[in-house]
């Protein structure tokens, strides 16, 4: 193999394994990477076997999250139907999330990602062992 094929196929490989951020030319916004604090309001609908229940929802945890679009942490959450009933808000002390970006636009920094929830299982970085894990929770969220 001749050297000018060589340093190209290196240059190449290096490109390919730096992850998307290293493609976007200096323009856009990469995915963000690292240690990040996490809050979270909003509705959502629970479907169980068909019908369907409106939730209100407030979160506040942590995550990591990795240069190539995975992430996973701990958060705590309250939970309460829409309009709220008899029964006192739900609270839940400890959900392992799991993510997973799906697609992701470097020129406005918007997205898809898959989204899974765990009871137990643990996060090493932005991996997750799932040992003990009971899922709780599958969608897709929509970054923005």
């Amino acid at each position: 193999m001749n050297t000018r094929r060589a340093r190209f196929l290196t240059a190449l490989a290096i490109v390919f394994s730096a992850g998307p951020q290293a493609m976007a030319g200096g323009g856009g916004l990469p995915l963000p990477a690292g240690n990040f604090s996490l809050t979270a309001q909003g509705i959502e609908a629970s479907c169980p076997g068909g019908s369907c229940v409106t939730l209100s929802v407030i979160e506040a945890g942590a995550e990591v999250r990795d240069g190539m679009g995975n992430a996973c942490g701990a958060h705590a959450a309250v939970v309460n139907t829409v309009p709220p009933g008899a029964s006192p808000p739900t609270v839940v002390p400890s959900v392992t999330a799991v993510l997973k970006v799906i697609h992701y636009d470097l020129a406005s920094g918007t997205g898809d990602e898959s989204l899974n929830e765990y009871s137990g299982g643990t996060c090493i970085g932005a991996n997750f062992i799932n040992t003990g894990a009971t899922q709780l929770v599958s969608g897709t969220l929509h970054l923005s």
